[in-house]
Parts: C-alpha cells; structure tokens; sequence
C-alpha cells in the first residue's frame, strides 16, 4: 500500500501563488507530464502528522495529478493551489470539471476527473452546497428537513462528514444509512 504523503504549505506561500494567478505550464517530473503552476514554489517539506493543527484543513487529492494523496493546508486554502502543492495537473486531466476557486474542506475528498472519464461523485448530492431542490430528491428528505440541514450548515459552517448530518434535528441513524451513497462532502 502506498504510503500517504503529508505536505504542508505555509499562508505566505498560499498567498503568493493566489496573487500569482492560475497560469500553467508543462513540466515532467518522474517520467510522467504534467501541467504545473506557473512560478510554482516547491519548497513544500513532507511530514508525517496525526492531527491538523489549529488553522489547517487535511484533504485528500486523487485523480489526474502527479502526486495524489493527503496534504495538509492552511485554512482558506483553494484547490487550485492543493492542486500545485500536489506537482500539478497530468496532462489528461479535465480541469474544466474542477473549480479551481473553491476553498477547501476539511477531511474533503477532492478528485481530478480524466478528459471523458468518468467522476465517481457524479450524481453525489453535496451537502455543503445543495439546495432545498436537490435536498428534497434523496429520500425521505423532505422540504422540512431540507430547511433544517441549510439551516445547520448556514449556523455551524460546511460539514465535515456524512456522519456530521445526524446533528441535524429529525436525522437519525435509519435515515442517513439510507442515504449515505447518494450523498457527500
């Protein structure tokens, strides 16, 4: 099994390739292509960590990237910069699929879809994002609950896990279980 990498990047650095801008440019590392940050600062040290520190999300990156796995980022952090902490986008990936803008979650999974590949959260309601519309379409998720999880999140910031939902009021055990597939993070 492949070991996890952990990488942390510092605010200065995260603020630097924010202000920087999203421009790639082909770089090969270890035999394999892909499409880099432009003036990407690679002096982000691996380090093995049980808990995130205060301050820090830890996510885990797969698909089309050079070097998948779990990094562990300051707050605020987007994808477009976990994206360069990870070496980079292959050159098969599809990041029109992705929003590069989004601030990351802790414990998120964010996945790099292939061009015409498939996205295996495709179909996932987000619980962090979905309306009242798309909340209602999972089953016995009715307008009433729907409200109450908006509500949760809009009081308690986004999820953290599937799990997170049962401290919603008239969520239970029986009801998530009939949900967790079609929903995420």
């Amino acid at each position: 099994m492949k070991q996890k990498t952990i990488v942390r990047i510092s605010l200065l650095l995260t603020s630097a390739a924010l202000m920087g801008g999203l421009f790639y440019r082909k770089a090969v590392t270890g035999g394999r292509t892909a499409l880099v940050l432009r003036d990407a600062d690679s002096r982000a040290l691996p380090e093995e960590t049980a808990e995130p520190e205060v301050g820090t999300v830890v996510v885990y990156l797969s698909g089309e990237v050079l070097s998948p796995g779990v990094y562990e980022l300051p707050e605020g952090t987007r994808v477009g910069t976990l994206l360069e902490a990870a070496g980079g986008a292959l050159e098969s990936a599809d990041l029109d699929r992705i929003n590069l803008a989004k601030k990351l979650n802790d414990g998120e999974h964010i996945f790099i879809p292939s061009r015409g590949g498939e996205d295996p959260f495709a179909g996932l309601v987000d619980l962090n994002t979905a309306d009242v519309k798309a909340l209602c379409g999972l089953p016995g998720i009715g307008e009433a609950k729907a409200e109450a999880i908006i509500r949760y999140r809009e009081r308690n910031g986004p999820f953290r896990s599937v799990e997170e939902l049962l401290n919603v009021s008239g969520i239970g055990e029986s009801l998530l279980e009939g949900i967790r597939d079609r929903i995420r993070v």
